[in-house]
């Protein structure tokens, strides 16, 4: 997953070149999600976390969201992706995932996170 990759518009995902994609993926796999940050510059971090909270986000998304429960905290600094963290279990549904800077989720930086039944 990269963060604002070039030629795409800015605050959006991309995984495999497709912006802000829909993630579907099997109850009981093992996903890894590795960010990396392409914006440039010193002062726009990124992160992402998943979350059952969907849209709109606010402002301060992580109000509506909290933790979640999958993140790569603390946010990642440009082009960085040293401080990746575990994720917990989740159940079948429909999830978000969100980067949880403030102001970026409402601007359009998620995606829909699908675990299927398998």
């Amino acid at each position: 997953m990269t963060a604002v990759q070039p030629g795409h518009d800015d605050g959006t995902f991309e995984v495999h070149n497709i912006t802000n994609p829909t993630l579907v993926v099997p109850q009981g796999a093992v996903v890894h999600v590795n960010l990396v940050n392409m914006d440039y510059g010193k002062d726009m971090e990124h992160g992402v976390i998943i979350t059952p909270a969907g849209p709109p986000y606010a402002y301060m998304s992580m109000m509506q969201t909290g933790p979640g429960f999958a993140g790569v905290m603390p946010l990642l600094p440009w082009r960085n992706a040293d401080d990746i963290t575990q994720a917990d279990y989740a159940a079948q549904g429909t999830y978000w995932y969100v980067c949880p800077t403030p102001g970026h989720a409402r601007k359009g930086m998620y995606g829909k996170f699908v675990i299927s039944g398998g």
